[in-house]
């Protein structure tokens, strides 16, 4: 299924946080050549056609950010080991004004999830 088929009212979001006890800035190390969660971002662009990344990482905004992608600052609070995921995505549907529209979950720390898994889980 192609992305001009889809519904305008598509939105990846990809939510990535400093905090990681077992490995520290995981989200953000290179991996082939990219920080961990530009794969994620880059799947959601070429999949879904837009992209919300939901942070606390300070070194990360939205100059850096390809097009179609748009940044949202999570608060501490919502930054936490044991944050429910559903709490960041009423945040981000609250502070994107994302109300009505279908929300498609990209975690970061999932590399090898291909744009075959993305768009079978679409269809």
């Amino acid at each position: 299924m192609s992305t001009q088929s889809r519904p305008n009212e598509l939105t990846a979001i990809v939510p990535i946080r400093a905090g990681s006890k077992g490995l520290p800035n995981k989200n953000i190390m290179l991996v082939n050549g990219l920080p961990l969660y530009m794969h994620a971002v880059s799947q959601a662009i070429r999949t879904v056609g837009s992209v919300v990344l939901s942070t606390d990482i300070e070194s990360i905004d939205e100059i850096g950010l390809p097009p179609f992608c748009t940044l949202c600052r999570r608060p501490r609070e919502l930054a936490t080991d044991d944050t429910p995921m559903e709490d960041v995505i009423r945040h981000l549907i609250e502070e994107q004004s994302l109300v009505g529209t279908t929300l498609v979950l990209l975690q970061a720390t999932s590399p090898l999830r291909s744009d075959n898994d993305v768009n079978a889980g679409l269809s």
